[in-house]
């Protein structure tokens, strides 16, 4: 089963892993978002941030959904970090879960964003709060695997 090897791949930061990797980070009221950049910058020090293995991108979302780092962005762990580092917090009460999965599929998993074709895809979602609309959330979800 390809998904099960993926996240065993990934999870296991295999350097010799080629995957597009993207993270959904949510940005909302009470969330500590300066230890989810850590979070996110520890794991990507575990990979080999090249076009030959792993490419990382990351989209923000509250109200709004926006491209924080596009999947071929930066080709090293030290550039990727230091982006990561210069995220700005601009959260808000709404939760639009199923609109920033509708954007990595529509946009983040497209080859004009870097995406690559036969490249294993993984989209790590982070979020504290629930999506202001459950259904269409579970919709974008079922649609991205």
């Amino acid at each position: 089963m390809q998904l099960a090897a993926t996240w065993v791949c990934v999870l296991a930061g295999s350097t010799a892993c080629r995957a597009d990797i993207i993270f959904v980070l949510g940005m909302f009221e009470n969330v500590n978002f300066e230890r989810i950049k850590s979070l996110v910058s520890r794991y990507v020090n575990t990979l080999d941030i090249s076009d030959a293995n792993s490419r990382v991108g990351l989209v923000t979302y509250s109200t709004t959904v926006k491209t924080a780092i596009h999947l071929n962005s930066y080709s090293s762990v030290a550039s990727l970090q230091k982006n990561i580092s210069l995220l700005t917090y601009s959260g808000s009460k709404y939760v639009n879960t199923s609109g920033a999965l509708a954007y990595v599929r529509t946009t983040m998993l497209s080859p004009s964003t870097g995406a690559r074709y036969n490249v294993r895809k993984v989209v790590v979602l982070i979020t504290a709060g629930e999506s202001t609309d459950i259904t269409s959330t579970q919709v974008n979800t079922v649609i991205i695997l």
